[in-house]
């Protein structure tokens, strides 16, 4: 039996199929009865679902827009996220006491607090004008977003601390998985091997990439970062998130250490 061959393109209908599944969800049968109480009125009712219909459009052209900018093929993955700011980072005692832009994660409230920092939780949106005006003193995330977000106009000093990784993993219920035929299980199996060998290394392509771009614009790069010295720090709070998040992370935090 040969080996299916994924296919790599995708028609106007399935596109617009799946941008249509990934926005509607089941909140859409559940909103209406609270905005109807809210707002008291058919008329605001539909006046406010037209509103938030051209925000939305605003936002999805917004979106195309940043596509365009990165034209290549691919998901939104997100590996080694960096530290940016004024001031530059070679080790975690230049973030002692310093304002940080984190996620309100569990792990990065954890972390960011061990190396000394104060965490501080805000919109993603808010990020830019907050190291404009000193809110926070540094921001953290991947060299690509930190390119296309122009954060680099009021942070021009990019520490590669990789302080944190993010994977990017495909999921499937086990109910679908099961309604599939043969067949199809081996389409997902072939698509699933081609991203595993193929996105890593575009991931990292993308990511020098962008760093090139940003060197060109005067960005300053710092690389000599005592990385271990993060990691010293972190490993054993993450062998206690990993054993309260239960024994599946316990496992995939053992299978990953098993790599590095």
């Amino acid at each position: 039996m040969s080996q299916a061959q994924l296919k790599k393109t995708i028609g106007l209908w399935p596109a617009v199929s799946i941008i249509i599944g990934s926005i509607i969800g089941s909140g859409v049968f559940m909103k209406p009865a609270t905005m109807a109480a809210q707002v008291g009125s058919p008329l605001w009712m539909t006046a406010v679902w037209i509103v938030a219909g051209v925000f939305s459009l605003i936002g999805a052209l917004i979106y195309a827009e940043v596509g365009a900018m990165l034209p290549e093929t691919g998901g939104q993955y997100v590996y080694f996220r960096h530290m940016y700011g004024r001031k530059e980072v070679h080790k975690v005692e230049d973030i002692k006491g310093y304002k940080v832009r984190v996620q309100a994660t569990a792990t990065e409230d954890t972390m960011f607090a061990a190396y000394g920092a104060q965490t501080v939780h805000m919109p993603f949106g808010s990020v830019y004008t907050s190291l404009q005006t000193g809110v926070v003193d540094f921001a953290e995330n991947a060299v690509n977003v930190y390119l296309i977000n122009k954060h680099y106009e009021v942070a021009p000093v990019l520490s590669m601390t990789e302080h944190e990784a993010n994977n990017a993993i495909m999921w499937i219920s086990d109910k679908l998985w099961q309604s599939l035929n043969a067949e199809q299980k081996q389409w997902v199996m072939t698509a699933a091997r081609d991203v595993s060998v193929q996105e890593p290394k575009r991931a990292f392509e993308l990511e020098r990439a962008a760093a090139g771009k940003l060197e060109k614009m005067g960005v300053k790069i710092v690389r000599d970062v005592d990385k271990p010295g993060f990691q010293n720090i972190a490993d054993p709070y993450l062998d206690k998130l990993a054993r309260e998040l239960g024994p599946h992370a316990d496992k995939i935090k053992t299978l990953i250490r098993a790599i590095n």
